[in-house]
C-alpha cells in the first residue's frame, strides 16, 4: 500500500485479487455436469437443440472459470477519480460509495455509478485500511448504504 500526499494528487494505492476464488472440490463439478447434463437431456427431449447446446457450452465456460484463477489488480484513488485496473473512473461519473466490511468474508467497496449499463462497481479492498479509504472518499463522494446485490450472495452460496 502506498500513499501520497495532494501535491501528487494520488492519495492511496493497493493491489488485490480481482475476486475472491474459492477452491472447488470434486463434487462440485460433478453437480455441475449432472445439472448440464439433465438440462440437456431434457432440452434434446423437447426438442430444442439450440438450447441443449448452449447449456453444454455454459456448462464448459462455467467449469473453466471455476478452475481458473483472479489476476492481482492494481487500484489507485486520485484527486481526480479511482483507477481500477488500469481503467479510469472520475469521481464525476459515481454518485455514491460504501464499504462492505464483514471479515473474513468480505471487504469491499461499491460504487455506484452514473452509467446505465454499469450501475454498480464492486472493489476489493484486499489488505488496505477500509477506513482510510472511507475517510478519503468522503471528501469526493456521498456515502450512501448500498444493497448487497442478489448475483455476489448466490456465488458466494455456490462458492463461485
Amino acid at each position: 500500500m502506498e500513499e501520497k500526499r495532494e501535491d501528487n494528487k494520488t492519495y492511496i494505492t493497493w493491489e488485490a485479487q480481482e475476486y475472491d476464488h474459492m477452491p472447488k472440490g470434486r463434487w462440485w463439478f460433478v453437480v455441475l455436469g449432472v445439472l448440464v447434463a439433465a438440462i440437456a437431456v431434457a432440452a434434446i427431449l423437447l426438442e430444442n437443440y439450440f438450447f441443449a447446446a448452449f447449456i453444454v457450452i455454459a456448462g464448459i465456460l462455467i467449469s473453466w472459470f471455476g478452475v481458473s484463477g483472479p489476476q492481482k489488480i492494481r487500484f489507485v484513488i486520485t484527486a481526480q477519480g479511482i483507477e481500477l485496473g488500469g481503467r479510469f473512473h472520475s469521481f464525476g461519473e459515481i454518485r455514491s460509495f460504501w464499504i462492505f466490511y464483514d471479515p473474513p468474508l468480505f471487504k469491499e467497496l461499491s460504487l455506484e455509478s452514473k452509467k446505465m449499463f454499469m450501475p454498480r462497481i464492486r472493489v476489493p479492498l484486499g489488505e488496505v485500511d477500509p477506513a482510510r479509504v472511507r475517510e478519503i472518499l468522503i471528501r469526493f463522494l456521498a456515502e450512501k448504504k448500498h444493497e448487497e446485490p442478489i448475483v455476489p450472495l448466490i456465488s458466494r452460496a455456490l462458492k463461485f
